[in-house]
């Protein structure tokens, strides 16, 4: 029998032939969607009917493959997981780690120069304006007190 012809509906009910097809015919755990790899928990309970899909072959599959299988979906459930870690691969992690977090430094300093530069150049920026206004621009002593400089805490 070929995968990919339906059995009649009509065979379907016959022990004996459903039996004899049995024999010729063997589970392929490897099927893609097959039901038999489905969890029975997480299965969809609102399925059309077997009658919508008249193209999709009923396959009978004998009940000690089914136990079997079980048997080994259960065994492969109980293994745990396997996590390996090789030194070379933790090397090469802390190397690409300890260069992100240099070019991370790097680009915070340049950062913190170029803002200093900016503050700067905006300090002359309004003392040129502050000055241009004459009487009305010139700082008071009492803001002179609390004027900072940069750097200077």
């Amino acid at each position: 029998m070929q995968f990919g012809i339906p059995i009649p509906h009509e065979e379907l009910d016959n022990q004996l032939l459903m039996a004899d097809i049995r024999l010729h015919v063997t589970f392929n755990r490897d099927l893609p969607g097959a039901m038999e790899n489905v969890h029975p928990n997480k299965f969809i309970a609102n399925l059309r009917p077997v009658e919508e899909f008249r193209h999709t072959p009923i396959i009978p599959i004998s009940e000690k493959e089914l136990k079997e299988l079980e048997k080994l979906k259960a065994e492969k459930n109980r293994q745990g997981y396997f996590v390996e870690l090789k030194k070379d691969t933790l090397y090469y992690y802390a190397i690409l780690a300890f260069l992100f977090m240099s070019v991370m430094y790097v680009s915070y300093i340049t950062n913190e120069q170029q803002m200093t530069k900016v503050y700067e150049i905006d300090k002359v920026r309004t003392g040129r304006y502050n000055a241009s206004l004459g009487r009305q621009g010139a700082t008071t002593l009492e803001d002179r007190k609390t004027l900072k400089m940069v750097g200077q805490k």
